[in-house]
């Protein structure tokens, strides 16, 4: 059974539209990329969880507008009991192609491309993105990097492992700002 973040009375106005499905990084291993990145990006460390995004700004892109908030909740459920809890850990900093966007690439990675093929495969509509799943946690995303600072990101490793036993949707609030729609815990054999 999913845990209900939502009240009663939101249920009628539930929009999904736009929002990401990702699965949060949490425990020590998040707390520390939570540090790494109140010391790199203060700004994305105030506005979005420590998470890996399967839906949204990457993966099969955001929920797509226009579709019934409870009917996407319900195929995200039953995805939910197809997946078993599995452990995770963050291996290197890599920096995007032409970019200034830093990441801890993210293994296993069997269990989160399997989990995007379900979601491709879902009854869900996304919107259009243009870059290929690559599963992997921010460390930084906004504001320009000098060649010192990139050099010092891409020497971080944090060691250990975390539990992933759960996913989530999360809406966007403002320009950046995001909150938590719903938390599907995984179920599966």
């Amino acid at each position: 059974m999913m845990s209900r973040k939502m009240s009663e009375e939101n249920k009628d106005r539930l929009e999904l539209g736009g929002s990401a499905i990702v699965f949060e990084v949490r425990g020590d291993v998040g707390e520390r990329v939570q540090r790494l990145r109140e010391k790199f990006d203060p700004v994305l460390a105030n506005e979005i969880p420590v998470e890996i995004t399967v839906a949204g700004s990457s993966g099969v892109g955001p929920i797509a507008f226009g579709q019934d908030g409870e009917t996407v909740l319900n195929e995200l459920g039953r995805i939910a009991r197809r997946l078993k809890p599995f452990e995770a850990w963050l291996g290197r900093v890599i920096r995007f192609p032409g970019t200034d966007i830093f990441v801890f690439e993210v293994l296993p990675r069997e269990p989160f491309e399997l989990f995007y093929r379900w979601l491709s495969d879902s009854s869900i509509v996304f919107e259009p993105i243009v870059n290929p799943f690559f599963p992997h946690c921010s460390l930084h995303i906004w504001g320009p990097v000098g060649p010192e600072l990139a050099a010092e990101m891409l020497r971080q490793r944090i060691k250990g492992s975390f539990r992933v036993d759960s996913f989530a949707v999360y809406q966007r609030i403002g320009e950046k700002t995001v909150g938590l729609a719903e938390r599907f815990p995984l179920t599966g054999p």
